[in-house]
């Protein structure tokens, strides 16, 4: 879970025989009853599946942009913006890119794409997941 805190304000314990399970099931009947309720609590807001994801920047020629979209999409990247720098042929590519789907992509893009391609830069974050 991310983003989610419960605040406990009270508790209450009836004292019958509390002196003889000191630490017994009553301790767990507490853990029980708490995990099921903030389980509860939290299903009633729409639940959301979230993955890691980098924020990669990436700097290249205009002779390669197709090269480096290709290999962006077959790593299920999301490119987020596109801009063309100045006066001169360096675009910066902003694309999210799944962990899951990372392993392998500096080696693609440094040794296939590497010429023209003058930097990358890499941020982790998490992202939610879309689905039908």
């Amino acid at each position: 879970m991310m983003g989610v805190c419960f605040y406990l304000e009270d508790v209450l314990v009836s004292s019958e025989n509390l002196s003889d399970m000191r630490f017994g099931p009553l301790s767990g009947q507490i853990i029980s009853a708490m995990k099921e309720a903030c389980r509860k609590a939290y299903l009633k807001r729409s639940v959301r599946i979230m993955e890691p994801l980098y924020r990669c920047i990436i700097q290249a020629n205009v002779s390669i942009l197709g090269q480096v979209y290709k290999v962006l999409s077959k790593r299920r990247a999301k490119v987020v913006s596109e801009d063309l720098k100045g006066n001169t042929a360096l675009y910066t590519i902003e694309a999210r890119l799944p962990v899951a789907e990372s392993f392998g992509f500096a080696e693609v893009i440094l040794f296939n794409i590497t010429p023209f391609l003058f930097r990358i830069f890499i941020h982790f974050f998490f992202g939610r997941v879309l689905l039908n």
